[in-house]
């Protein structure tokens, strides 16, 4: 995928430089002169067919990217996800993991309560409104 996007910035960069070009030549062309604005429509055209096939192959290359990313997403879904479930089951099957209660299993945390905050007033009672004041 580095490589797509690295041949996207290339012909991005190929695409800058040529329509630097056109817009030099078309700056110097004569605009009262039908020959060299016929010149110009021509680059113009170049220029955009041009775009549009290297666009083209960078696009088929990151559809192929995209095809084979599906491939290998359906290839872990159908088999690999399966098979997976399959070897834990086999494990939980097994004399380690079979005869154990999960009431045997417990762990205090230790995790101190913090007491409760009533806000920032020492007497309890909630702070008044701030008072708005306007500059007129």
């Amino acid at each position: 995928m580095d490589e797509t996007i690295k041949d996207l910035r290339t012909v991005e960069l190929e695409q800058v430089e040529e329509y630097r070009e056109v817009e030099k030549k078309s700056a110097s062309a004569n605009d009262d002169d039908p020959v060299s604005a016929r010149n110009f429509e021509g680059m113009a055209t170049d220029f955009t067919t041009n775009y549009e096939r290297k666009l083209s192959a960078l696009g088929n290359k990151v559809q192929e990217y995209i095809d084979s990313l599906k491939v290998k997403a359906e290839e872990l879904i159908f088999n690999g996800f399966p098979d997976k479930i399959v070897q834990l089951n086999n494990i939980i099957e097994t004399s380690n993991f079979k005869n154990k209660l999960s009431v045997n299993v417990h762990q205090d945390l230790n995790i101190p309560i913090p007491a409760a905050n009533s806000g920032n007033t020492s007497d309890g009672l909630l702070p008044a409104k701030r008072i708005k004041y306007t500059n007129n």
